[in-house]
């Protein structure tokens, strides 16, 4: 698996996307309009052992939107388990969906 944070010698770490070779599905747990929101939310869940990252989307006519994501899962099954237990534990909405590039 892939780090959840890559230090890159300042004070802020920066998140690591997945390769397309390395993951096929993450859970989303959210998406927010302000990056602020989204980063609270990372926060929480990275605090709780969870590998989580931001993927900014533009969605047409209403602009960016920061999605939360959790984990990188090489097959469905990991990814569906990961997402019960986020909903059942961290009272999340949860949508399992595929990595950008991923094949």
């Amino acid at each position: 698996n892939l780090p959840a944070q890559q230090h890159t010698g300042g004070s802020s770490p920066t998140q690591v996307l997945p390769q397309a070779s390395e993951a096929g599905y993450s859970v989303q747990v959210g998406s927010f309009r302000a990056r602020e929101e989204a980063e609270r939310l990372r926060h929480r869940l990275t605090q709780k052992g969870y590998l989580v990252w931001i993927q900014p989307s533009v969605v047409i006519g209403q602009g960016i939107w920061y999605r939360v994501r959790v984990g990188h899962f090489s097959d469905r099954a990991a990814a569906d388990r990961t997402a019960q237990r986020l909903s059942n534990q961290e009272r999340v909405s949860v949508m399992v969906t595929g990595v950008p590039g991923a094949r």
